[in-house]
């Protein structure tokens, strides 16, 4: 159904690197593109093993047939992610 919707996406995500730059960028995608202002990250960190629940909520409006996800945007550093959660709720037409 089109309509107006409000997009939260969750993950947990480790990040292990031996160098001094890390970070992750994921992003909630509609169809096969990322969403403008949908990015959420992770890095510069002080320790070399980092661990950590990350997210974000938007609100779009979608048509009828298109569908959402999570996906990574750009990467430094070996990354592992796990728990990922993405709720979708309806709130206008």
């Amino acid at each position: 159904v089109s309509g107006v919707y409000e997009i939260s996406a969750h993950l947990s995500a480790y990040i292990i690197s031996p160098s001094s730059t890390r970070n992750v960028t994921f992003v909630i995608f509609r169809n096969i593109s990322f969403i403008p202002g949908a990015e959420f990250e992770i890095g510069n960190f002080d320790e070399i093993d980092q661990y950590c629940t990350i997210g974000k909520t938007i609100q779009i409006r979608l048509n009828a047939g298109e569908f959402v996800g999570i996906g990574v945007m750009a990467r430094q550093g070996e990354i592992f992610y796990r728990y990922a959660s993405l709720t979708v709720n309806r709130i206008g037409s």
